[in-house]
């Protein structure tokens, strides 16, 4: 039997650096999102206000609709409030998939119809500053020599932080799955997680320039073909990266 490769699931992935556009862009947010931009600290509520009405400009496009039209569901699994994971409301469940982030001078919107999807940005100066409990066991030794050496954390050190926390998003589980548990592998240039519920992910790097890292997973709608001996193979991802910067300029414009 030929064993055909599987196509590989395609990642958009809008990058943006902080602007001062806010007042403009907060006419494409609904009402709840004005509430909470104008509860925030300064800072705070700009980087939200940019990073909604990115996402809001992104999918009006993909959807044929307004920004402010766009049916975005938001709901904390924790408290129920108006925060934390973004979704789609269209009741389908089918995509597109969306995974929004900001990051110290990003903002990141990731889209795909391919499944639940995940991305993560962060600074290397950030993840220094951080607890190591958060980093797989592999890398805790190499941060704590870098934090004794007074050096900067390497780039290995902030692809496995970031790439732990895309997979996270990806399969929805966040903090609640500690990212020491998942299994991150890399095999014939795929890199793929597993979780400890079996959850299987595909990941990839995105190309933010010295200093910075960024990842993005995908937990993949259908199986593909099943290996003798071995589970289903994941595709690989296909990542194309965009101008946000650009997507908000038209956006003040309008």
């Amino acid at each position: 039997m030929l064993n055909r490769a599987r196509p590989p699931a395609t990642v958009d992935v809008w990058l943006a650096e902080p602007a001062d556009l806010t007042s403009s862009w907060l006419a494409h947010l609904d009402a709840v999102e004005r509430s909470r931009a104008a509860d925030l600290p300064g800072p705070q509520a700009s980087r939200f206000i940019q990073g909604r009405a990115l996402l809001r400009a992104v999918l009006g496009e993909h959807l044929g609709c307004a920004p402010r039209e766009v049916p975005l569901h938001v709901r904390c699994p924790t408290c129920a409030g108006p925060h934390g994971p973004v979704s789609l409301a269209t009741g389908t469940g089918t995509g597109p998939h969306l995974s929004l982030t900001r990051a110290g001078a990003l903002v990141a919107v990731a889209v795909s119809e391919a499944g639940p999807v995940g991305v993560d940005v962060e600074s290397h100066a950030a993840i220094s500053a951080a607890p190591l409990g958060a980093l797989p066991p592999s890398r805790r030794g190499v941060t704590a020599r870098t934090r004794q050496r007074r050096a900067a954390l390497t780039s290995a050190v902030a692809r496995s932080w970031v790439s732990a926390e895309a997979v996270l998003k990806a399969t929805g589980a966040g903090l609640r799955t500690d990212p020491a548990d998942l299994v991150i592998s890399s095999r014939r240039g795929r890199r793929t997680a597993l979780t400890p519920d079996g959850t299987r992910a595909v990941l990839a790097d995105l190309d933010l320039g010295p200093g910075v890292a960024g990842a993005v997973a995908v937990v993949p709608h259908a199986p593909g073909p099943t290996e003798p001996g071995g589970p289903s193979r994941l595709p690989r991802l296909s990542v194309h990266q965009h101008d946000g910067d650009a997507v908000l300029a038209a956006l003040g414009t309008r």
